[in-house]
């Protein structure tokens, strides 16, 4: 009796200290989530109140899957998403390995490479804003130096060059973030295993892939995921650098959620935006529990 007592009077026990933790869980996230997927399913249109408001079920989301516009800013966000995470992961896993190689990770090493991440969102747009003005801009000047363009380059006026403003933008800010995420996972690999490695003739190839990448999974899906949830809800980048502009080119369903809840004060239609990003999201995460197959590793 006393041995199956003991276990029960520790799980209460673990369950108490999880409490708090699970009810700010509770508080923060999952309320908000809630909320939004009943709005999903209303009608509100504070600018037209004589529609009225009631349950309107599917509605919303019927108006969005034949809106040429949503699709638009569905596939900009789906691009935007795996073009700008494919290559942060590249050049994090890059400037990682290549620190890791060197003994470079200092305190000053973090802060340099910490800065672009730091700075904030619509600071760093901004600062990018001046350095592709066609007036005065930095590198507008720069490659009509080199006699690439004349003086009427201006970046944002074409879809192509606007999205390779927003996603070299993206890029420069979050490959810090990437970088010392999986420099930490490259810490705790033990030193031996490598030894272990040159001593049974691999290659440094042979060692990546079969040593350093699997070991490298965890890190590698904490970074995909967090950056992967962020790219997906990009707004205050694309508002600051582009409008989402020219026309609706650079239109995120971000921003399509924004104009939909704020410019037209239509809730329900905006909320369903909301709920579409999340399930996105998700789905993108059991892609990568999928793909990095961690559970199997556990087995």
């Amino acid at each position: 009796m006393r041995s199956m007592a003991a276990p029960d009077r520790r799980a209460f026990r673990a369950a108490l200290f999880l409490a708090p933790a699970l009810l700010v869980i509770a508080v923060v996230a999952l309320y908000p989530l809630g909320y939004t997927l009943w709005l999903s399913f209303q009608q509100k249109i504070i600018k037209l109140p004589w529609l009225g408001t009631g349950w309107v079920g599917l509605g919303h989301y019927r108006e969005l899957l034949t809106e040429p516009r949503f699709w638009q800013a569905f596939f900009n966000t789906w691009m935007f998403t795996i073009v700008s995470v494919a290559l942060e992961l590249v050049l994090g896993l890059l400037a990682a390995l290549a620190i890791q190689r060197a003994r470079l990770l200092t305190g000053l090493t973090r802060a340099a490479l910490l800065l672009p991440w730091a700075i904030p969102e619509v600071v760093a747009a901004v600062m990018w804003l001046f350095l592709i003005n066609p007036a005065f801009g930095l590198i507008p000047g720069f490659l009509r130096h080199l006699g690439f363009a004349d003086h009427s380059l201006v970046f944002l006026a074409h879809p192509v060059t606007a999205w390779a403003v927003v996603i070299t933008t993206d890029v420069w800010k979050n490959t810090p973030f990437m970088t010392l995420m999986l420099l930490a996972g490259l810490q705790v690999i033990p030193e031996d295993l490598y030894e272990a490695a040159a001593l049974d003739g691999a290659s440094g190839w042979q060692t990546f892939w079969r040593l350093t990448l699997p070991l490298l999974k965890p890190a590698l899906l904490v970074a995909l995921i967090f950056r992967t949830s962020q790219a997906f809800m990009v707004f205050g980048h694309i508002y600051t650098l582009t409008g989402g502009g020219p026309g609706n080119a650079t239109e995120s369903l971000a921003f399509l959620a924004y104009q939909a809840i704020l410019n037209d004060m239509r809730f329900g239609y905006g909320s369903a935006i909301c709920i579409l990003i999340f399930l996105s999201s998700f789905v993108l995460a059991l892609l990568y529990l999928r793909v990095l197959g961690l559970g199997e590793d556990r087995r």
